[in-house]
């Protein structure tokens, strides 16, 4: 495995398992899931359009984070959209106001779905709790997190390579296993997809 060139620096491996930390999570099996109980198989379809264009512009914001980075006093790199809407659209007030939006959302909106669809998932057992399952699911999710963050940027680094492959491997593992199950419904899968992504329905008033 490729080793890091200098304590500042982390190595590319690393910075595939950062990156891919922030991009695989809740979405990835909450939100496929909804997207088709609610719109039906046609629902697949959409959704790799949809990754198609997310890659893309993926590439395009990490590309800009990239150029329009910085460095500090100590050699640290530090950037994001907010640097290269100041940069290079030269949008001062869209990049405070984008900065606004993100903490908001970090802070509130993004990390409450995600506990909540975690703490969620264990309602099928018995053991479930409404009141206490939450609160002790929450506990863990804030001691893990705080481990995290308070630790700096290197130890978010050192845990996500470490968690993010293993998390990778299974999530190959569970869909191979799902996909040798029902090999035989493939064909008719791909085509109820593409039946469907194109039948669309209006409901009448």
């Amino acid at each position: 495995m490729e080793k890091p060139s200098g304590k500042q620096h982390v190595s590319s491996f690393q910075a595939l398992m950062v990156s891919t930390a922030s991009r695989v999570g809740t979405g990835n099996i909450v939100g496929v899931s909804t997207a088709i109980c609610i719109g039906g198989p046609g629902a697949c379809f959409w959704m790799w359009i949809m990754c198609i264009i997310g890659a893309s512009s993926a590439f395009i914001e990490s590309t800009l984070a990239q150029i329009y980075k910085r460095r500090d006093k100590d050699g640290h790199c530090f950037g994001g959209p907010a640097y290269y809407i100041e940069q290079a659209l030269r949008k001062p007030f869209i990049a405070a106001l984008f900065c606004v939006f993100l903490i908001a959302t970090y802070a509130f909106g993004f990390n409450l779905l995600c506990s909540y669809n975690l703490q969620s998932t264990f309602e099928a057992y018995s053991f479930y709790d409404a009141t206490w399952t939450p609160l002790i699911v929450g506990a863990v999710i804030a001691a893990a997190v705080g481990l995290c963050v308070f630790g700096g940027g290197k130890r978010i680094i050192k845990i996500t390579e470490k968690i993010v492959p293993v998390m990778g491997i299974l999530y190959v593992l569970a869909a191979l296993i799902v996909i040798a199950f029902h090999v035989t419904n493939i064909p008719a899968m791909f085509g109820e997809i593409f039946k469907d992504a194109f039948n669309f329905r209006f409901s009448a008033e």
